[in-house]
């Protein structure tokens, strides 16, 4: 008889040992995870707590990144169509410097340098009804440069663009 409530207590601290290690492993990442992807930003993220510690900052922003928030099912932008976006621009850091909304949506040719380098090569294959977040390096923005007094020289700039339509 005590035999018997000894196997079961022993099979009762196993069950609860293979539930402890289960809950508590590391699991993979979701390959289906559409969540944001964080953004490197220009300035040192970690200050300097002592003379032989010195700042970290990320890596600069070298190539166009692409992310498509809602794929659209209308007709995809090519090189040398006229399409009609709303469009909201800022910088890594949040800071907006230019928009669309609340105004007319903006019209422009694509693909032909009537818009800087970014947005040439970041809305082609776009569709209408889509929405596109475009993450654009200094050499394809406005470079060494800048624009305006609004957009200083090297800076990476973002773009959320509603492509709205294709001519």
């Amino acid at each position: 008889m005590n035999n018997k409530y000894l196997i079961a207590y022993g099979f009762l601290i196993l069950l609860g040992i293979g539930i402890f290690v289960t809950l508590n492993q590391k699991r993979p990442p979701n390959p289906f995870d559409n969540s944001p992807i964080p953004l490197p930003t220009s300035a040192p993220t970690a200050a300097a707590t002592s003379p032989s510690s010195s700042a970290v900052t990320p890596p600069p922003i070298t190539k166009l990144l692409i992310e498509d928030t809602q794929v659209g099912t209308g007709s995809p932008a090519a090189s040398g169509n006229t399409i009609t976006v709303n469009y909201t621009g800022m910088f890594v850091n949040g800071k907006v410097f230019d928009s669309s909304q609340g105004r007319e949506p903006l019209t422009v040719e694509i693909g032909t340098g009537k818009v800087i380098a970014g947005w040439d090569q970041g809305i082609i294959g776009m569709k209408v009804g889509g929405r596109r977040r475009l993450i654009i390096p200094p050499s394809l923005a406005y470079g060494e440069k800048g624009a305006g007094g609004v957009i200083p020289p090297n800076a990476a700039l973002i773009f959320d663009i509603d492509l709205l339509e294709v001519k």
